[in-house]
C-alpha cells in the first residue's frame, strides 16, 4: 500500500503509515492466522446458501420423483377400494345379515374425480422431479408451487413441501440455481 500524505511503501499491516503516522483510507486487514481450506465453511452467507442448493437440489428431485410413485400407488388403491364400495360394501354372509345391498351410489359418481386428482399430481410430482435433475430455469419456480400445494397432503406432502421450500424459497437460492442452470 502507498501512503497518499507522503507517498512511502507501507510493508506493515496497520491503520496509519509507519513513516509519517497518516491514517490510511483503506487500512489493511490483518492476514488470518488460519489456512483456508476446502472444508472450510464459507464466509459469506450467499456462499454457505449455494452451497446447500447444489447439495440438495439432487435429493430433492429424487424424493419428488418417489413422491409422484407414492401418489400413483396410494391412487390406485383408493380407486380400487371405492370401486369395491360401489358393488358389494360390507355384505355380511347372505344368510345372516345384508347391510347396503344396493352398494354406495356416490362412489361411483366420485371414481372420476379421484382418477383425475390422481393423474394431475403424480404429473406434477414428476414434472417437478424430473426439472430439479435436469436443472431446468423454471424448475425452482415449478418447485416452489408444487411444495406449497404438496404442503396439504399430511404427512408426506408436508414434509417435502417443507422440504422443498427450505432448499428453494430463500431469495439467495435464486441467484444460485440461476446460476446452476445456466452452467447446464
Amino acid at each position: 500500500m502507498v501512503c497518499a500524505s507522503c507517498g512511502s511503501k507501507a510493508t506493515s499491516v496497520g491503520r496509519f503509515c509507519p513513516h509519517c503516522g497518516v491514517p490510511f483510507s483503506n487500512p489493511v486487514a490483518p492476514p488470518s492466522p488460519y489456512p483456508q481450506s476446502a472444508y472450510a465453511w464459507p464466509a459469506s452467507p450467499i456462499a454457505r446458501v449455494a452451497g446447500r442448493i447444489q447439495h440438495n437440489l439432487q435429493t430433492l428431485g429424487g424424493l419428488w420423483i418417489a413422491y409422484g410413485v407414492l401418489r400413483l400407488l396410494t391412487g390406485f388403491v383408493g380407486m380400487f377400494f371405492l370401486r369395491s364400495f360401489a358393488r358389494h360394501p360390507f355384505s355380511v354372509h347372505r344368510h345372516y345379515i345384508s347391510m347396503f345391498d344396493t352398494g354406495f351410489p356416490w362412489a361411483s359418481g366420485i371414481l372420476p374425480f379421484v382418477g383425475t386428482v390422481t393423474i394431475v399430481g403424480v404429473t406434477l410430482a414428476l414434472f417437478v422431479g424430473f426439472s430439479l435433475l435436469n436443472r431446468k430455469p423454471w424448475g425452482r419456480t415449478l418447485g416452489i408451487v408444487a411444495g406449497i400445494l404438496a404442503l396439504f397432503t399430511f404427512p408426506v406432502g408436508t414434509a417435502l413441501g417443507l422440504y422443498t421450500l427450505w432448499v428453494l424459497a430463500p431469495t439467495q437460492a435464486r441467484f444460485e440455481y440461476d446460476a446452476i442452470a445456466d452452467r447446464s
